[in-house]
């Protein structure tokens, strides 16, 4: 019966990634949970947002960045920097 409660009353307010895995059925949260944890996914996603998909130049502004912020402007959801022409 918690099983039930747990699955329609609590499990919908919960994220992805803070869901428990409790039975065999909730293995699939384990492979959005490990993407989502990963510490070299973030900064890669940071990466193509400050780079705005170009490839880097001579005088590219990642290099200011530490991973610290790179992270942190991931989790803040910095996505893509837009080009200004």
């Amino acid at each position: 019966m918690n099983d039930y409660y747990y699955k329609v009353i609590i499990s919908p307010w919960l994220p992805l990634v803070e869901r428990k895995i409790l039975q065999k059925d909730d293995m699939w949260l384990l492979g959005i949970k490990r993407t989502e944890l990963t510490f070299k996914k973030h900064i890669l996603m940071a990466d193509i947002g400050i780079h705005t998909g170009m490839p880097c130049d001579r005088y590219c502004i990642c290099q200011f960045f530490t991973n610290n912020d790179r992270i942190d402007a991931y989790k803040r959801g910095i996505r893509c920097i837009p080009i200004i022409f």
